[in-house]
């Protein structure tokens, strides 16, 4: 329920499926929480895509933002989650890309997923990943 600020530097390195993969549960109260998920994703032209993710429910997922046409070169995003308003503000490359209200949504069975890194379909790599939660 405090603020928290995720730092990740990431790339990835061969085309395919959703790429360099962040994902956290989010703002867990009353029983509800946000999960948040970031892609970087590799694109046939060597660029990457970026694109924010929340899910209002177990099935479904929605865009929050996305900035393609990045450089093929390892991509530092910072997301800041303010959990009092529902809001996560998202920074690429320390460009302020901007501050995006996100669902919550009492999952259907518990999870234990605070925060993961994985490679979806394709090759990724993540150079590091920084969590801090405000006291």
């Amino acid at each position: 329920t405090n603020v928290t600020t995720i730092d990740v530097r990431c790339q990835n390195t061969s085309v395919g499926g959703k790429g360099a993969v962040m994902w956290i549960n989010a703002d867990r109260q009353g029983g509800q929480f946000a999960p948040l998920i970031v892609y970087v994703q590799l694109q046939s032209d060597s660029t990457q895509t970026l694109t924010l993710e929340g899910k209002p429910s177990d099935t479904s997922a929605t865009t929050l933002f996305t900035r393609s046409r990045l450089s093929s070169d390892p991509i530092r995003y910072q997301l800041t989650i303010l959990p009092q308003n529902n809001v996560v503000n998202l920074r690429i490359n320390d460009i302020d890309e901007g501050t995006f209200t996100y669902p919550t949504y009492t999952p259907s069975s518990a999870s234990d997923r605070y925060l993961t890194l994985f490679e979806d379909t394709s090759q990724a790599e993540f150079d590091y990943v920084d969590v801090r939660v405000a006291n």
